[in-house]
């Protein structure tokens, strides 16, 4: 059940944000806690569970009998929102600009060249490990240049 609920929560988050009915921090946010409530509902649970969902989701805790840490989610949320808003920030004042006029130099205006560059980038920049990081920085380098190419974004 736990598995339905989470496939249900990320293809509504795709969906809401494809169809820009939310923003990301509204999303990230407003989405897990709908369906926690739904959650509980489902499972029969308390209401009052949900908040040590949360917090046993976002902090950490320690396990008394090994005496290990393990650690939620907290440190790379910060790191994500960090991310968003500054490569936001960074495309509104055009930082990127000089890198999309580069690759269009490059590429001669062929879309085809354009797509690969980006293959070859994201390829690259894959190799440490971290999915979230390759599409933050991908889809940053590369946003304007399609935008300038008039290339379609969806």
């Amino acid at each position: 059940m736990l598995t339905v609920l989470a496939l249900a929560m990320i293809t509504a988050f795709i969906v809401l944000l494809s169809a820009k009915k939310l923003s990301v921090f509204t999303a990230l946010t407003l989405i897990p806690f709908v369906f926690g409530i739904v959650a509980v509902a489902v499972m029969g649970s308390n209401i009052l569970e949900l908040a040590g969902w949360i917090q046993e989701g976002i902090f950490f805790k320690l396990n008394t009998e090994t005496g290990k840490i393990s650690w939620g989610v907290i440190s790379p949320a910060i790191t994500i929102l960090f991310s968003i808003l500054y490569f936001d920030i960074m495309l509104g004042v055009g930082l990127f600009d000089p890198v999309a006029e580069f690759f269009i130099k490059k590429a001669k205006g062929d879309p085809l060249k354009v797509l690969l560059s980006t293959v070859m980038v994201s390829s690259v920049v894959a190799f440490n490990g971290d999915t979230t990081t390759t599409i933050i920085i991908c889809i940053s380098a590369f946003i304007s240049l399609y935008k300038q190419m008039n290339l379609k974004l969806s």
